[in-house]
């Protein structure tokens, strides 16, 4: 036991460590009984574990909340449309594959408000995959979505964590959203 220590650790963790130990903390603190709930809160909880985790001194930002501001939604027929600030003409279809909800509205559209963003992309979000492909060339699907966006036929798409992977770093998450900006501005 002489190597446990409570707090006040003057190290680094490698990106790997940080997850572990933000994964340990979910694991202790945040069950996943009812997903709907769970993804809902899981950019908070993200935060939370890593400051709690990783201290207070590092950047915990998440992207939606990083990225985001200025971005214009308005309805679409086939779902929601997600405006940019500085809009470049590119368009891309977004999908997660799970129906409107909280998990929806805290999770998902913080994500696809950042993307776009950080692209200049206007993103149509829908459930619809297939049926949106003549809005845009470019579709881009997370975890549910991917499938659907596989499955639409699109030449230009990007699946993001496809097998559920929900866990991990602020990091992580902003390089994440990041690399979908840059697939976006690619087409």
């Amino acid at each position: 036991m002489d190597d446990f220590v409570v707090g006040g650790q003057d190290r680094e963790l490698t990106p790997e460590e940080q997850l572990a130990e933000i994964t340990w903390y979910f694991e202790e603190h945040y069950p996943l009984s009812d997903q709907e709930d769970w993804l809902a809160r899981l950019p908070d909880r993200l935060t939370h574990a890593a400051m709690m985790q990783l201290g207070a001194a590092a950047d915990h930002e998440m992207p939606g909340v990083l990225y985001s501001e200025g971005i214009r939604l308005s309805e679409h027929g086939l779902g929601v449309l997600f405006t940019p600030s500085h809009p470049t003409g590119r368009t891309a279809v977004a999908s997660w594959g799970r129906p409107d909800g909280p998990a929806t509205d805290n999770y998902w559209y913080p994500l696809v408000a950042a993307a776009a963003q950080l692209s200049g992309t206007t993103i149509l979000v829908t459930n619809q995959v297939a049926e949106a492909k003549s809005f845009a060339p470019t579709a881009w699907g997370l975890a549910d979505g991917c499938p659907l966006v596989e499955d639409a036929g699109y030449d230009n798409y990007l699946l993001t964590r496809p097998n559920g992977d929900w866990i991990q770093t602020p990091a992580a998450a902003r390089d994440e959203i990041k690399a979908v900006a840059e697939f976006l501005n690619g087409y």
